[in-house]
């Protein structure tokens, strides 16, 4: 990128372009702008496309929590979602299940050495 940019910095007007197309990424378009503060810059159907897309999805993602609880969702089925999402899941499942068994062993008297020994909770006891 530094040779293309140097190699349009260093190029006559008349071999500079007006117009410009990239991948339409915020760094490179920025390079552009300060290489070239005159050219206008173009993007295709498909970066746009794809940008849009991504920007869509990022947003559905972070909003998930929210929607799930308008809809009313209170289950979640683990085959609707993400690779990643299944993994953040179960570990919450795992923990949910742990907390749980502490729980009930607390409550039941037992002291906080004897419920780490019993789900080989820590390291240190023995």
């Amino acid at each position: 990128m530094r040779s293309t940019l140097l190699a349009l910095t260093t190029a006559s007007p008349r071999e500079r372009s007006t117009r410009f197309t990239s991948a339409v990424t915020r760094r490179y378009g920025e390079a552009i702008a300060r290489a070239l503060p005159h050219a206008i810059q173009v993007a295709d159907r498909w970066h746009l496309m794809e940008n849009a897309s991504r920007g869509f999805l990022e947003a559905v993602r972070r909003s998930m929590r929210q929607v799930r609880e308008v809809v009313g969702v209170a289950t979640i089925d683990p085959a609707l979602l993400t690779a990643a999402e299944r993994i953040q899941y179960e570990g919450y499942l795992r923990r949910e299940e742990t907390d749980a068994a502490i729980r009930a062993l607390a409550k039941a008297g037992v002291p906080i050495r004897r419920i780490c020994q019993r789900l080989d909770h820590s390291r240190k006891v023995t």
